[in-house]
């Protein structure tokens, strides 16, 4: 990413097309988060169930669309 994609402090929705164990979701919002701006929501196509997710994305807004 690079350092002028977000501004400090501003609000970013990550949107994928697919989570499963939430692995590129959670090193997208480090990512975000160490440019000192805030992920508010998590949005995806295509949500997997029966995947343990890590906790870092336990306390996440993640709104799917459909979900096998």
């Amino acid at each position: 990413i690079h350092v002028d994609a977000v501004k400090v402090g501003q609000k970013v929705l990550l949107v994928d097309d697919l989570i499963a164990t939430g692995g590129t979701l959670e090193a997208s919002s480090r990512l975000v988060e160490s440019l000192n701006a805030k992920v508010v929501g998590i949005c995806v196509l295509i949500e997997l169930s029966g995947f343990d997710r890590n906790e870092f994305l336990s306390g996440r807004k993640i709104l799917s669309v459909l979900q096998f």
